[in-house]
């Protein structure tokens, strides 16, 4: 089974590393990955160094959603896959996100969530596109499935207090507007609330 986009190897060593394989393009997760056991490479997911049908399945988790162009990296994991070989991609709908702060206006999280979607991501839409650019390529879906993932603390939602800094310039957000978000982080967040919905596409290589 191939994992494009392995990261630290969580799931090749969940997978099993003696029938996984990975592959990433960061040295660093590659090293880690290969600290625990597990086999990997470095590849860009549109380039990766395997022969065809060298696969009997892939997955692809959170990956996907960093491409410019989701497509050629789509044909290039069905290269390496056996006719019938499973295809299991995940990544989260950034056109769902939802941000509510307590004592931040409107005008600010909308900003903040279009700058998610677009700048924060290359790709923060494309996972709504991916049954039918399978199909394209050459994949039978066999099921779309849909779970949100719900966030209550502030701190764990991906780095979020900070983003208003990060995309200051970005987002144009005046000095009023900063200190608001920054209030608002400091105090109690009962009412905080941080959703986005993950949809995972799973089919068969024709």
């Amino acid at each position: 089974v191939l994992d494009v986009g392995s990261g630290a190897g969580d799931d090749l060593v969940g997978l099993g590393v003696e029938r996984s394989v990975g592959a990433d393009r960061s040295r660093a997760m590659c090293s880690r990955s290969a600290q625990r056991g597990a086999r990997v490479v470095q590849a860009d997911a549109a380039a990766l160094p395997f022969r065809d049908a060298a696969f009997g399945g892939a997955r692809s988790d959170r990956t996907f959603q960093h491409l410019d162009d989701p497509v050629p990296a789509l044909r290039e994991l069905l290269r390496v896959l056996r006719s019938g070989a499973p295809v299991v991609i995940a990544d989260p709908d950034q056109e769902s996100l939802v941000i509510e702060v307590f004592g931040v206006r409107r005008s600010v999280l909308d900003r903040l969530k279009v700058l998610r979607r677009d700048v924060g991501y290359r790709n923060g839409r494309w996972i709504s596109r991916a049954p039918a650019l399978l199909e394209r390529v050459g994949v039978d879906v066999t099921s779309v499935d849909a779970f949100p993932l719900t966030i209550r603390d502030p701190a764990d939602a991906f780095g979020l207090p900070d983003w208003p800094t990060v995309w200051r310039d970005e987002g144009g957000f005046t000095d009023d507007e900063l200190a608001e978000w920054q209030a608002a982080m400091r105090s109690s967040q009962d009412g905080f609330l941080f959703c986005v919905t993950f949809f995972v596409v799973a089919g068969r290589k024709r």
